[in-house]
């Protein structure tokens, strides 16, 4: 099903300006549905015991509160719904008294763990849901007692506060207290963490699995076994209060086409392009066939843009982060380009972004497609579920420090679910030495995605193969030139290439530049066609 612009021009193109306080939304013509939005907040958490109305304590000042009021678009839908959320003022929170510092963190889902799940459900036809709590963080336990005064539109007696039973979004602590409650449930329920970061958890029964992977109040569910499932989902809205149960059409603001039968998942983001191009001034622009036409350097800095073109660049420079973090690695690069100049932009950075923009006006609809068919001519061993990547770096390529950048993307089952574009910490002095420094940060990171594969059932049992186009690096990966004077200054590194090589964790094989699909992650004199090409190797199409 291809998105259809018009459906969602309205969503678009309307300003919706949010309310700043209960007065301003109660003086709007929809000031009925914001009434509504207000009263369902508030009595979902009075609801779920969140406070009560206590007399104020003497030796405790209050915290503040505020209701956050916010129009909801779903441009994929073609939605608009107005919610509210009752926030506490974390910024008047004392350390040591309110909250302590060292129990605020909380790990998310990363991308490419969530990619990875999206591969392996196309390639072994899983099902896939989505399930969304509501009020998530209401569900944490407080480690301190907490008061706060209620928000304007909420009246309580005089002398009297809200004190807290459960946390309240805003709360320093929130995030890691629900965490601790979202932990404590999947160990509950017989689930393993995939990860260190306790993210991604797996239950097996037999044959039957069922993941769990959690992006904060977002979980998004993979099994072979509906039954399975279905048992789990009991259970699961027992605990939390869940809006949800579909299969995965929309989660993390990704569209997901998902036909378990022909063994495909495609994910793209077309509606956020629609709406980016709609919000920058760019929805009727012509489009063009490469995302970078050149290089970006801090000279062009002295043409100056005005403080609104600036807050419009930085606000295009997020947009593609969005875009070049989730579902688009062939703008990576040009991404990383801009975002080294959103302290200070130019006129031809400007001109840059709105260059990408007009990239993704011509490739709208293109997105990431895994499949269970996938493989690489000439390389039997790539078969579905097994991983391989590219590697690539310029060589001096920065005209401000001469400073390289080193690109890589791993693949699988026919689409990329890891990739980075950098520019490298340091200076090389050599090709070679680029490519090498490359290399290291790339084990980094296969070693990283072979143990999760690993975690989840998929063991990696071949040393994984990784395609770079510079024979040196492939050699000092093999340990021949090892001790060289000319390579003494990348020891380090060498050794770490080399060591994970030997303990079979990757192996390295030369390619043509032309067939690198990591070389369009290093560089912008790729020509289009030839980009076209390595666009199709790593994105699947």
């Amino acid at each position: 099903m291809f998105f259809d612009a018009q459906r969602v021009h309205f969503t678009t193109t309307t300003k919706y300006v949010d309310p700043k306080s209960f007065d301003d939304a109660m003086s709007r013509p929809d000031a009925q549905l914001w009434k509504e939005a207000f009263d369902k907040e508030m009595n979902g958490l009075k609801k779920r015991n969140v406070f009560s109305v206590v007399d104020r304590p003497a030796d405790r000042n209050p915290l503040g509160t505020t209701m956050v009021y916010k129009y909801k678009i779903d441009h994929v839908k073609n939605t608009v719904t107005r919610k509210c959320r009752l926030c506490l003022r974390g910024d008047w929170q004392k350390e040591g008294v309110d909250f302590f510092k060292y129990k605020t963190y909380s790990a998310v889902l990363n991308c490419r763990e969530n990619r990875a799940l999206y591969s392996l459900a196309a390639a072994n036809h899983w099902h896939m849901f989505s399930s969304d709590i509501t009020q998530a963080f209401t569900y944490g336990k407080l480690d301190v007692p907490l008061f706060c005064h209620p928000p304007p539109g909420f009246e309580c007696p005089p002398g009297t506060v809200l004190g807290l039973n459960y946390c309240l979004y805003g709360a320093k602590q929130a995030p890691a207290c629900f965490k601790g409650v979202s932990v404590e449930f999947m160990l509950s329920e017989g689930f393993t963490a995939v990860n260190d970061s306790q993210t991604v958890w797996i239950k097996r029964q037999g044959n039957s699995i069922l993941i769990c992977a959690w992006f904060v109040d977002d979980v998004h569910h993979c099994t072979n076994d509906l039954a399975m499932y279905r048992a789990f989902r009991k259970r699961f809205e027992k605990r939390f209060d869940l809006k949800s149960d579909d299969h995965v059409e929309v989660y993390l603001g990704n569209r997901i086409q998902h036909d378990r039968i022909k063994g495909t998942v495609t994910v793209d983001q077309e509606h956020y392009v629609l709406a980016c191009l709609e919000k920058f001034g760019l929805a009727r622009c012509n489009g063009v066939d490469k995302p970078i036409k050149s290089r970006l350097t801090i000279r062009d800095q002295p043409e100056t843009v005005n403080v609104s073109d600036q807050e419009l660049f930085r606000g295009m420079v997020g947009s593609l982060l969005y875009l070049a973090s989730w579902t688009r690695p062939d703008i990576a690069f040009p991404v990383s380009e801009l975002s080294r100049f959103v302290s200070n932009p130019g006129k031809p950075h400007l001109e840059a972004a709105k260059h990408v923009f007009r990239y993704l006006r011509k490739t709208i609809n293109l997105g990431l497609v895994y499949r269970t068919s996938a493989s690489l001519p000439d390389h039997p061993e790539i078969q579905p579920n097994v991983l391989w990547g590219y590697v690539d770096s310029d060589w001096a390529g920065c005209p401000d420090s001469r400073r390289s950048t080193s690109g890589f993307v791993f693949m699988l089952n026919g689409a990329a679910i890891s990739w980075r574009s950098k520019r490298q910490p340091t200076v090389a002095l050599s090709s070679a030495e680029a490519e090498f420094i490359s290399a290291s940060s790339m084990v980094q990171e296969v070693i990283f995605l072979r143990k999760f594969l690993t975690n989840l059932g998929f063991p990696q049992t071949a040393p994984t193969p990784v395609f770079a186009d510079n024979e040196t690096c492939i050699a000092w990966s093999e340990g021949s030139v090892g001790g060289s004077d000319r390579a003494k200054h990348v020891d380090l590194r060498m050794h770490f290439v080399h060591e994970a090589r030997e303990a079979g964790h990757l192996q390295l094989h030369k390619i043509d530049s032309k067939l690198n699909g990591a070389d369009i992650l290093t560089k912008a004199s790729t020509s289009p066609d030839v980009f076209a090409d390595l666009r199709r190797r790593i994105m699947g199409h």
